[in-house]
């Protein structure tokens, strides 16, 4: 009962601010939402276990899930901008640091894991890919 009134708590401090601005939340309440930090040989181990599968069409499928190459967080939020030109313009920062995970520009969505991460051609003749072709 303890543990949910805490929770609850927490998740006020979210609702209460527009944009998730860590300064702005207390530490405790940051630390039980997001989880302690990896540290960097945790995020090397992270980053050799995750790779990318390539589809026929393009489009880069990351198995293992993203997360942010600074603080190792897999929190993020999505920021879109609210332009004319481009038509699609968004980014996508970590909720811990705000270190930019991934966006697209008026283009498909390119991941900042893409440069470091062991990239495979999709073989799975089930998948959607194949079926298309």
């Amino acid at each position: 009962m303890r543990k949910e009134k805490r929770e609850a708590k927490y998740w006020n401090y979210l609702n209460t601010y527009e944009d998730f601005n860590c300064s702005k939340i207390p530490r405790k309440a940051k630390k039980f939402l997001l989880g302690t930090k990896l540290t960097k040989n945790h995020i090397n181990k992270r980053l050799k276990q995750t790779k990318g599968i390539l589809h026929k069409d393009n489009d880069l499928e990351i198995v293992g899930g993203e997360f942010c190459l600074k603080c190792g967080c897999s929190n993020s939020e999505t920021i879109h901008h609210p332009v004319e030109y481009p038509e699609v313009w968004y980014d996508i920062v970590c909720l811990r640091c705000g270190w930019g995970i991934g966006g697209a520009d008026n283009s498909k969505y390119e991941s900042n894991l893409e440069e470091f991460i062991k990239i495979e051609d999709c073989e799975d003749e089930n998948c959607s890919c194949h079926k298309n072709m």
